[in-house]
């Protein structure tokens, strides 16, 4: 009953319930969760208030007996909370217990990283008041990595309560930094370059860095900026030895999918490409990098290589007559782009290899 009247609201039923019995204040469902987290769920911050000092004032280990309790999933009450978007319940339990906020649930889920989901900027000021707040999210990703991909206001609280997390890796190896260049929000790229500069040298388990990653999805304005602010970034090579001129020539086909919104899933898996990166091109006399146009990966293959060997002849008319690569570089196996482009027997290739 205790728990029915505290997901309802009902205060005073509650009353009368724990006074009757205080052991209703630990009482679990079919779930392990008490009376508190349903309170917490449904955002009855009153309830929440109530049964705190009923449980200071009646149980043996006061509050915490009753805060301290998780459901099936781990979830403490503040996950509930959060999880739930209910700002004044959250604000009352950190307010008695500050420091369940830096407890995570079975999925290593904190509340933060929640709140962060949610864009829950309310929510999210008042955990990092707490300074032993965990950032933890899922598949080692932290509050950081979810913030990039959909709050600029978020990113920067964050950042300024604790610029080290732009430097931790996912379980793929990605930074948050990585996730920003794939999204392709200029100005959240810069925030983090800003705060966490070096963030652009970690490269993730494929060796990709940030701006691979950028490369990947063909954002040129990201890319811009990322060498505009880490002009030695352009050296860095993946694990195949190719620098982001290698990837920025390759078709949609070889995107890496898991990156991207589900949006852009859609448009890449019907073969097509984004708005965001038609009809781009990068020139390389800006930032006085033409010397990576004939860099050669561990195969031997410079860029003009990948474009010829996926026949994207609008990057091989750029990396010819714009960025003036040379086509007769030989890669490990004897070969210029141009015997790539005679292998696919592909005429208008030909014709523009020759012009």
């Amino acid at each position: 009953m205790l728990h029915i009247a505290a997901e309802q609201g009902h205060v005073e039923l509650a009353k009368q319930l724990i006074s009757m019995d205080n052991t209703l204040l630990t009482s679990e469902n079919s779930r392990n969760e008490t009376p508190l987290h349903l309170a917490a769920r449904a955002g009855k911050h009153n309830i929440i208030f109530l049964i705190v000092l009923l449980a200071q004032q009646s149980l043996t280990r006061g509050a915490f007996q009753v805060l301290s309790k998780r459901s099936t999933d781990g979830d403490t009450v503040l996950h509930e909370a959060v999880r739930n978007g209910h700002e004044d319940s959250a604000q009352v339990i950190m307010t008695v217990a500050p420091a369940l906020s830096a407890e995570v649930n079975n999925a290593s889920i904190s509340p933060l990283y929640l709140a962060v989901v949610r864009k829950s900027v309310g929510v999210v000021k008042t955990l990092l008041e707490y300074k032993h707040t965990s950032a933890a999210g899922p598949k080692k990703q932290n509050a950081l990595h979810a913030a990039v991909l959909g709050s600029p206001e978020i990113t920067s609280m964050l950042l300024r309560w604790r610029a080290e997390l732009a430097y931790e890796r996912d379980d793929s190896g990605s930074t948050p930094l990585h996730y920003a260049a794939s999204d392709g929000d200029v100005a959240v790229v810069q925030t983090i370059l800003d705060r966490a500069p070096l963030a652009v040298y970690i490269r993730d388990e494929e060796g990709s860095s940030p701006l691979h990653v950028a490369a990947q999805m063909c954002h040129y304005s990201t890319i811009d900026s990322i060498i505009d602010r880490c002009p030695h970034s352009f050296e860095l090579r993946d694990n195949q030895g190719r620098n982001f001129l290698h990837i920025l020539v390759q078709p949609v086909r070889e995107i890496n999918f898991s990156r991207y919104s589900l949006i852009e899933k859609l448009l890449l898996s019907l073969g097509l490409k984004p708005p965001a990166i038609i009809g781009k091109q990068i020139n390389l006399d800006r930032y006085g990098l033409k010397k990576i146009v004939n860099e050669r990966d561990n195969k031997g293959n410079t860029p003009l290589h990948w474009a010829s060997m996926f026949g994207t002849s609008t990057k091989i008319m750029e990396l010819i007559e714009i960025q003036k690569a040379d086509t007769t570089v030989i890669n490990n196996e004897g070969k210029t782009a141009l015997d790539h482009a005679i292998s696919q027997d592909s005429f208008s290739l030909m014709v523009i290899f020759n012009i």
